[in-house]
């Protein structure tokens, strides 16, 4: 009998050890078990959300890329960039790989885009890809209405000064339009948002104060958070994975399943114990 007992019992650790496993992540759902999706804001959907290659601070090194790591001040999420600074995050774009923040130079933001330095870290102000928005500074020894020039985008108060205005201008725009008493100082360009318009980017830096930056895409990432799903990263095999964004998993289902299957399993000794304990009986009454 206690052979049996005992074969019975071990069948049901190695039965409830499975369970367990079935019911726990797999090695890519621990990735975003373990690194949630956060914001800094106590306010729900409000503020940028902050997941892979994002990761804050406060999480394991391995929920986000090097260089991507950021913090929570008053609600806010802080950036630290090696020579540019700390800056507040506006937004983050997981699908276009660009993210605004707040620039220093509120008072005149265009500065801020022309002195930009994002050296010793992952991002970028400006590139050649499509996201990107070629401007033209323009200096006017007298000031223009806009009616004048249809390639004048917007006037830049905070570099005029006396008998010099300077104006922005679409880069593509042909320059032989401008009037005569204006001439061209430099160029620049500015990120965007695929849909956004070089108009539409300026008026929202004066406006916000923001600019972009972007990052390289990691491979596989485009397709999965273009299909709606996070981009994570498995440590293991050094490789980016795909997963759908799970809500934390209660507890209930784990304790329930161990209820069950405890109560199975006291259930089944109990008829076991008197399965023997009847033939048992049986024998000693032939016996006699």
């Amino acid at each position: 009998m206690f052979p049996l007992l005992r074969s019975i019992i071990l069948l049901f650790l190695l039965s409830l050890n499975v369970e367990t496993q079935s019911l726990g992540e797999s090695g890519d759902d621990n990735f975003f078990e373990l690194c949630r999706e956060n914001r800094c804001s106590t306010r729900e959907r409000d503020g940028p959300s902050i997941r892979f290659p994002f990761r804050l601070n406060t999480q394991p090194d391995i929920c986000g890329l090097e260089g991507f790591v950021v913090s929570c001040l008053n609600n806010k999420t802080l950036l630290h960039l090696p020579f540019s600074g700390d800056f507040y995050v506006l937004e983050i774009s997981y699908l276009d790989r660009i993210f605004s923040i707040k620039v220093h130079n509120t008072n005149c933001p265009i500065q801020s885009v022309l002195s930009f330095n994002s050296s010793g870290s992952p991002f970028y102000s400006s590139d050649t890809h499509s996201f990107s928005r070629a401007f033209t500074i323009v200096n006017c020894t007298n000031r223009i209405e806009r009616v004048e020039s249809e390639e004048i985008i917007s006037p830049v108060d905070c570099l005029s000064y006396e008998n010099n205005f300077v104006y922005l201008s679409n880069a593509y725009a042909s320059m032989t339009k401008l009037p005569s008493h204006c001439r061209t100082f430099r160029t620049g360009q500015i990120l965007a948002h695929a849909y956004d318009e070089l108009q539409q980017v300026i008026e929202r830096l004066f406006k916000r104060q923001e600019i972009f930056l972007g990052w390289n895409q990691s491979e596989g990432c485009y397709e999965c958070e273009n299909s709606g799903n996070f981009c994570g990263f498995n440590n293991t095999s050094n490789a980016t994975i795909c997963s759908i964004p799970k809500p934390k998993r209660s507890h209930s289902a784990v304790i329930l399943g161990t209820s069950i299957g405890g109560t199975t399993f006291l259930a089944l000794v109990v008829l076991v114990l008197y399965t023997f304990q009847r033939s048992d009986s049986e024998k000693k009454l032939r016996s006699r």
